[in-house]
């Protein structure tokens, strides 16, 4: 088979349609990223004062209850950043699953033609590649924002 140049904005678009799908996964990932985000910052911006304010003076009973305030803060980030992760993932491979149905119905409305004068093999690897790259895509996208996401508030 003669390899076609490739519209990029084309198949950016196309694949936006299949996420599209899935906004509710998308809206839930991104309002857990703030959630994350938000965490860290407030966490961050808290250390000042308990230094100052209670291990400076010494006043151990108030630092304990502002630790744990401290630890509820960051679990909460914690939580959010596993879920965000799972939902990212589900988002990613229910898109997957739509996009193989798709080939799979596209395959079966093929003219017999179309598959006498190819081997069943190159289309099959074709479908197989195509896919295989758009799921490392979408993975590696999660996890990129993910980390950009912890990395960028440090």
């Amino acid at each position: 088979m003669k390899a076609k140049s490739v519209d990029y904005k084309k198949t950016i678009a196309r694949l936006w349609k299949y996420l599209g799908k899935q906004k509710m996964g998308v809206i839930l990932s991104l309002f857990v990223s703030f959630l994350c985000s938000g965490s860290i910052v407030l966490g961050a911006y808290r250390l000042k004062p308990i230094i100052n304010n209670y291990i400076a003076i010494s006043n151990w009973a108030g630092l304990l209850k502002q630790l744990i305030g401290l630890g509820i803060i960051y679990g909460i980030g914690i939580i959010a950043s596993l879920l965000q992760t799972q939902v990212m993932i589900r988002v990613a491979y229910k898109t997957l699953h739509e996009i193989r149905n798709d080939l799979f119905k596209k395959l079966q409305r093929l003219p017999i033609a179309f598959t006498d004068t190819r081997s069943h093999g190159d289309i099959m690897s074709l479908f197989t590649n195509d896919i295989d790259a758009i799921q490392v895509t979408l993975e590696q996208s999660a996890i990129i924002i993910k980390v950009r996401n912890q990395v960028g508030q440090k």
